[in-house]
């Protein structure tokens, strides 16, 4: 027979990894790292490839990181409804492209 406080242990663990999960929010921080990631390899390849000047990409990427700032997923204790939404960053062109 197993005794009871290793039952308790056990049983606790799942519960403590989704606590840990809805507080720190490792998959959130990590796609926000990923969108940062992607956008400046976007205007690294504009700045490449593209020819656009310097001083245009300058403002672009000023104007992204003042709005990926806001979404960065804080660590939360209780509910995680304050979260911005990721999914409304878009490119700065992608705005033009859809007209």
């Amino acid at each position: 027979m197993v005794p009871k406080p290793i039952i308790a242990v056990m049983a606790s663990v799942p519960g403590t990894a989704i606590i840990l999960d809805k507080s720190l929010a490792p998959f959130a921080r990590h796609r926000w790292h990923a969108k940062v990631i992607v956008h400046l390899e976007y205007f690294e390849n504009q700045l490449k490839y593209e020819k656009v000047a310097p001083s245009i990409i300058n403002k672009k990427d000023s104007e992204f990181m003042i709005q990926i700032e806001d979404c960065y997923p804080s660590i939360s204790i209780g509910n995680r409804n304050d979260i911005p939404d990721q999914n409304k960053l878009k490119l700065p062109d992608e705005d033009k492209n859809q007209n």
